[in-house]
């Protein structure tokens, strides 16, 4: 595979999981509006997720050979009909739950209906990279906005991360903050955890080395913290989680286009 189609395939996983944290941290954040100048919902939700889907469809264009056509005239159609209710003045929820069906209906082509093959394994790569980042940059939202209430703040814990639903079958009684952010940050059997992440973009990138490393490292701190370690110093934590990410993603650029910057996000 050409190194210019890996790249785009990349962005496409990064992007489409990005618009999906946005709109999870929206639809759990009512007051996004009040939030402070530099916090993450700071400009509006909605328009940061249809931003990253024209991206994502736009990069899908142009490595068609990478993705099948309904996958690429999925991401088309969720720009256009986004497009279409913004410009009408529609409320932002309905809308954000809108893009999140389209975002629910991308990831099942991914998984179900594409040949897992490398162009599948790059999607899933960039996906699972921008997964460690967004999750561990809406927890630090949410530490700095604790209500007292600990019930509520897990309840958001598990919400904004797409959690609640795993947390019932298996869990008698509400959830603690704590209980909350060890099964989303370090469950290795959930799905969507950061640990599973790590795990998954590590498997991913050991045609990358230097980038599987990195993420072998960050897997064993998180690992190796205690509960109460988690707890007491939790931004420490998802800082190195956040570089981490950053740092593989670097690492993948330079492997994959070593003679030149990355492409641009538009490109």
């Amino acid at each position: 595979m050409l190194n210019r189609t890996a790249e785009r395939l990349y962005w496409i996983g990064r992007l489409t999981e990005r618009a999906a944290n946005v709109v999870r941290g929206a639809l759990a954040t009512p007051d996004w509006r009040t939030l402070e100048p530099g916090e993450a919902l700071q400009a509006d939700p909605a328009w940061r997720v249809l931003d990253s889907l024209r991206v994502a469809h736009e990069q899908g264009r142009r490595a068609r050979e990478g993705l099948t056509a309904p996958v690429i005239e999925l991401l088309g159609g969720a720009v256009l009909d986004l497009e279409r209710a913004l410009a009408d003045g529609a409320e932002r929820e309905p809308v954000l739950r809108a893009a999140a069906l389209y975002l629910d209906a991308f990831s099942g082509q991914i998984e179900c209906n594409v040949t897992r093959d490398e162009a599948w394994s790059h999607v899933m790569l960039g996906s699972r990279i921008e997964r460690i980042a967004g999750t561990a940059r809406i927890q630090t939202l949410q530490a700095r906005r604790r209500t007292g209430d600990e019930r509520r703040d897990a309840r958001f814990v598990l919400r904004v991360s797409g959690a609640l639903d795993a947390w019932r079958p298996g869990h008698m009684g509400p959830p603690t903050v704590d209980l909350a952010l060890d099964l989303v940050l370090r469950a290795p059997d959930w799905p969507r955890s950061v640990a599973n992440a790590l795990t998954t973009a590590r498997t991913l990138a050991t045609a990358t080395p230097l980038a599987a490393g990195i993420l072998d490292d960050a897997h064993a701190e998180l690992a190796g913290a205690s509960t109460e370690s988690l707890a007491q110093n939790l931004t420490h934590h998802l800082t190195r989680l956040m570089e981490a990410s950053e740092e593989a993603h670097g690492t993948l650029l330079a492997g994959w286009l070593p003679t030149r910057r990355s492409l641009p996000v538009g490109s």
